[in-house]
């Protein structure tokens, strides 16, 4: 059997990357999505068989990056967040398409890990785009803008170093999908993935 795909999506916060990963959920149904560890509290549309997270306590978290079961990890605004390793090589020892949302950081160092089997993809705004989004969803202390603003202005900067940069503006949401769909298409064509 062929070893499966994962494909790596990173955006700074406010880029829209849970609905890009919805859309691209429904355009490909066979494509499944990694769970990402995180040790903060589950939010209200993020419970159930569906969430995009798996949540852990500090404790529990720890205890498995000790034993190597998380592939990378990183503290962010006093929680952990991290790819569990299980997860990553079931899809992989399946032959599946798989998608799975990180940071910069944990995309580069999957990267290097599983060079043949991951692909790298950015996701860029402008920082105006971000903060209006960020401003809008109201979840954020100024201290916490601030820090995801910062973040993101050092994300933006090594957007070069990813396989594949789609740019999702204001309006546009629509094509930023469809120009991740067409890429991923074009480097897995449906009748190669395996359900």
């Amino acid at each position: 059997m062929q070893r499966g795909h994962l494909f790596i999506l990173v955006a700074p916060s406010g880029a829209g990357k849970r609905t890009i990963i919805h859309a691209l959920k429904t355009l490909l149904p066979h494509l499944v999505q990694v769970k990402t560890l995180t040790t903060r509290d589950p939010r209200d549309d993020e419970q159930g068989p569906e969430a995009e997270y798996r949540f852990l306590s500090a404790d529990e978290f720890l205890a498995l990056r000790e034993q190597g079961g998380v592939l990378e990890s990183n503290r962010y605004s006093g929680n952990w967040y991290g790819t569990p390793k299980d997860g990553v090589e079931a899809v992989l020892n399946q032959g599946k398409l798989a998608i799975l949302q990180i940071d910069v950081h944990g995309a580069l160092a999957l990267k290097s890990l599983y060079p043949a089997e991951v692909t790298t993809v950015f996701i860029a705004s402008t920082i105006e785009e971000l903060e209006a989004r960020l401003n809008k969803r109201g979840a954020n202390t100024q201290e916490e803008m601030r820090e995801r603003l910062g973040i993101a202005r050092q994300e933006l900067a090594r957007q070069d170093e990813f396989d594949f940069v789609a740019e999702n503006h204001e309006g546009r949401l629509e094509d930023c999908v469809q120009e991740i769909y067409s890429y991923i298409s074009a480097q897995y064509p449906i009748d190669t993935i395996v359900a």
